[in-house]
């Protein structure tokens, strides 16, 4: 006999006129995105007990849920690395990462 699994679907959806309360979401996940994106262009990684301090610092300065800051912050760390590949493949001159877009996901139960 077969075992059923279930099947979860991701969708991306694109807002045009996002309620208030997303829009202070996003501005916070922008700013953690960032700061973690400039803290791993500038030393190259993230060490375990820098992680640490940033999530409470942000967990402090940012009413988000903790998922979400955890969240924002693994894509900062995401940007940085690759901002600094682009760099030594000469792909980019710029002194530090600049984050445009952010990609916010949210589970279904939040």
């Amino acid at each position: 006999m077969e075992s059923v699994r279930s099947v979860r679907r991701a969708v991306a959806v694109e807002v045009e006129s996002p309620p208030p309360e997303l829009s202070a979401v996003e501005e916070a996940y922008r700013r953690i995105v960032e700061e973690a994106a400039v803290y791993v262009a500038e030393r190259g990684r993230l060490e375990r007990e820098k992680r640490e301090e940033l999530y409470r610092r942000f967990r402090e300065l940012y009413p988000l849920p903790a998922q979400l800051v955890q969240q924002a912050m693994n894509q900062g760390v995401e940007v940085g690395k690759s901002f600094l590949e682009a760099r030594r493949d000469g792909r980019v001159h710029k002194p530090r990462p600049e984050v445009r877009r952010v990609s916010i996901r949210f589970a279904k139960d939040s």
